[in-house]
């Protein structure tokens, strides 16, 4: 017996190995142009009740009533079409959360700026909005480097010295005149 692997495009393609739906088919894709697992099921569906309606079949070594498979059909393309409808009911509640959002932080920020101003480091005030005060920011240690370079150079030029330093320096009193 020749084992032949099914076209991409055919229902046995969407199935794995125990006969449960593959996801991740081509067939669910979201290409419009090739059929979905449920359009090729509701052409299963119209077959099986076509040739085989009253009969019983024999599938993998079970058998079972024509009408059974019916169902079991019609129930999967039943809840595939109503989770279709649900997942289009939430991307569409997405989307309105994510404008409400967007309209909503410019307000937020400028709340929050408002809070701030008005009660600086309060923090029982700050928390009754859920704010904490805003955090000072530490000067890096080669911008501290650079500042204590410039504070030598600066003193240097300008011949400025501290207090002990101002006490060593002696010289003869000026004249009275």
């Amino acid at each position: 017996m020749v084992h032949r692997t099914p076209p991409p495009d055919s229902v046995e393609s969407s199935l794995d190995k125990e006969g449960s739906v593959d996801c991740m088919s081509p067939n669910n894709s979201g290409n419009s142009s090739r059929p979905t697992l449920r359009d090729s099921l509701r052409v299963i569906l119209a077959g099986v009740v076509k040739h085989y309606s009253g009969t019983s079949l024999v599938l993998s070594g079970a058998t079972i009533a024509a009408a059974d498979l019916v169902k079991q059909i019609q129930s999967f393309i039943t809840l595939a079409d109503a989770a279709d409808a649900e997942a289009a009911k939430w991307h569409d509640s997405v989307m309105v959360t994510r404008d409400a959002g967007t309209k909503l932080r410019p307000l937020l920020l400028a709340l929050k700026g408002v809070v701030l101003n008005q009660f600086g480091n309060d923090l029982s005030a700050l928390a009754d909005f859920g704010y904490s005060p805003r955090k000072v920011s530490k000067p890096k240690a080669e911008v501290k480097a650079q500042a204590q370079v410039k504070a030598k150079a600066t003193r240097v030029a300008r011949n400025t010295v501290g207090p002990k330093k101002k006490l060593t320096i002696k010289s003869a009193p000026a004249p009275l005149k």
